[in-house]
């Protein structure tokens, strides 16, 4: 019985830390109306600083990396030469 409740007190908490709102605002809407128009200058005064920028050819990554009680969230965008935003990718992962 113990086992059970603390199961679903576990299953509650993902639930409720992969439900909120995240940390770098609505990214799940903003992000595909700034591809092709956001600049890496943009991007670091709404995120803040990167936690890393990885540079593959003409073009580079940088990543965010932010942590909660719960869930760890993932910002990478990728800009080209220009300094524009060509990709981007998000992802909440729990207890990571």
């Amino acid at each position: 019985m113990k086992l059970k409740f603390m199961a679903t007190l576990l299953l509650m908490l993902i639930v409720a830390g992969c439900s909120t709102q995240s940390s770098f605002g609505d990214v799940r809407s903003e992000l595909p109306k700034q591809l092709g128009y956001m600049l890496y200058e943009e991007a670091v005064d709404y995120y803040g600083k990167p936690n890393s920028v990885v540079r593959h050819g003409d073009r580079f990554t940088a990543e965010w990396v932010r942590s909660g009680t719960v869930v760890t969230e993932r910002l990478k965008l990728t800009f080209d030469e220009r300094q524009i935003m060509r990709a981007y990718d998000y992802s909440e992962k729990p207890f990571e």
